[in-house]
């Protein structure tokens, strides 16, 4: 056999397989030239794609090729390994800032519940448990997931202007409107960034149209936001839409505050309309679970506590953010202030006690009373003020941190996937 290497036309290459010239042009051809020259750029047909492992053409919609063409995709949108820190920002979407302190568990504890009622007079016994089984607990996942629903509503109502007024006191940050309006802003912030956002004192630069926002965690008798609402001067008469976002109103509240409007004279001279959110809640009122005899024996034991306030048209909810005063629920029970005889303090001549309960040291009032707690992580914070509770510990708060620090660690990492409340609004059962 001849050793004399074999010579191809210019527009061939020896395959040295077979020792035959191939066309360049050809399959074999460019194969051969890519393994002689890596550097030779091979070029398929439009259908197909080179596979740098083999370097030969796959069709595009053959399994190797789908999975190149996606390779060579994320490839495409992957930011430079170059890329300083604005540019990396800049093609990424920011994340949302929660920008609140989340509140910790203040759900009602079975157990101390029953040894409260077990310590109360046999009389008021069915009446409280009435009031403990019909009292909601609303936890903060509960709580957001309905004010989500809330803000997708006004979110819906303002599509068109992609404006919304807060009229807010920014200066009353230890307020819960407050605490809720950050949150109502950055979700708007987050998932829909083309809005803009306002706050609000007044209607100076206000047009007609203009979405006025009131944001509040829950509205019992209606009477502060329907006397806010009637404080406002709407003296050029701008027809506005006050939109009340509130994820928890009661029916009486709502009513009240519409009773309040209708006879306002700037609202309506100026065509201005009042709208609720729709996804907001009905609340639980006393009134609808006591009959008269209960009230009269429930005042026997409370009327001291509540300082003149009336039982009547309280409501029984409370969330793991706030504990009401009890101008809006009965905040001595959900204290553990026991009901029975060694806790009531006799009235005596011409009808007045003593001593005020607000009067009293916080020291007296430990020493005086029987406190059982019942809800939990509120052992070591006794409500000695029922018009300013302090537990359940309220996020917005510049004591917060201080309140929780005395807690548990377990209790603080309560919010995992575990341990997250399976109700939606929780009740008890005894």
């Amino acid at each position: 056999m001849s050793n004399k290497k074999k010579e191809c036309d210019p527009d061939k290459i020896i395959n040295p397989i077979t020792n035959r010239c191939v066309k360049k042009d050809g399959k074999i051809g460019k194969t051969l030239l890519a393994k002689k020259n890596p550097k030779t750029k091979i070029e398929c047909d439009p259908d197909k794609i080179i596979n740098p492992i083999t370097n030969r053409c796959v069709k595009k919609d053959g399994k190797i090729g789908k999975t190149l063409l996606a390779k060579n995709m994320k490839e495409q949108t992957k930011p430079p390994k170059t890329a300083n820190k604005e540019v990396i920002k800049k093609t990424n979407k920011h994340r949302f800032k929660l920008d609140i302190k989340i509140p910790i568990d203040h759900s009602l504890n079975k157990e101390q519940v029953k040894k409260y009622i077990n310590a109360c007079d046999l009389e008021v016994r069915p009446i409280i448990k009435k009031i403990f089984n019909n009292t909601v607990h609303i936890s903060f996942e509960e709580f957001i997931k309905n004010l989500n629903k809330n803000i997708k509503d006004l979110l819906n109502a303002t599509n068109k202007s992609k404006k919304i007024y807060f009229y807010i006191n920014k200066f009353l940050k230890e307020k819960s409107n407050y605490w809720v309006y950050k949150y109502v802003k950055n979700y708007i912030k987050y998932n829909k960034p083309e809005y803009n956002i306002y706050i609000i004192d007044n209607f100076d630069k206000s047009n007609n149209g203009d979405y006025i926002v009131f944001v509040d965690d829950c509205i019992y008798s209606g009477n502060q936001l329907s006397t806010e609402l009637c404080g406002i001067k709407n003296k050029a008469l701008i027809q506005l839409n006050f939109y009340i976002l509130s994820p928890y109103i009661s029916k009486s509240g709502k009513s009240y505050i519409e009773e309040r409007m209708d006879k306002n004279k700037y609202f309506n001279k100026s065509n201005s309309k009042l709208i609720f959110s729709a996804y907001s809640n009905d609340i639980p009122l006393i009134d609808d679970y006591l009959t008269e005899s209960d009230f009269t024996i429930l005042y026997k034991y409370i009327e001291y506590f509540m300082m003149e306030e009336p039982i009547e048209g309280k409501y029984l909810i409370y969330f793991d953010h706030k504990l009401a005063d009890n101008i809006s629920t009965i905040t001595p029970i959900y204290s553990g202030y026991v009901m029975n005889k060694h806790n009531i303090v006799e009235l005596v001549e011409d009808d007045y006690y003593e001593e005020e309960f607000d009067e009293l040291s916080d020291k007296d009032k430990a020493t005086r009373f029987k406190i059982i707690p019942v809800i939990n992580n509120c052992n070591d914070k006794i409500n000695y003020d029922f018009l300013r509770p302090v537990c359940p510990y309220t996020p917005y708060k510049k004591t917060f941190n201080k309140n929780i620090a005395k807690v548990n660690n377990k209790v603080i990492k309560y919010r995992s996937a575990d341990n997250k409340p399976k109700q939606s609004a929780v009740k008890l059962s005894l």
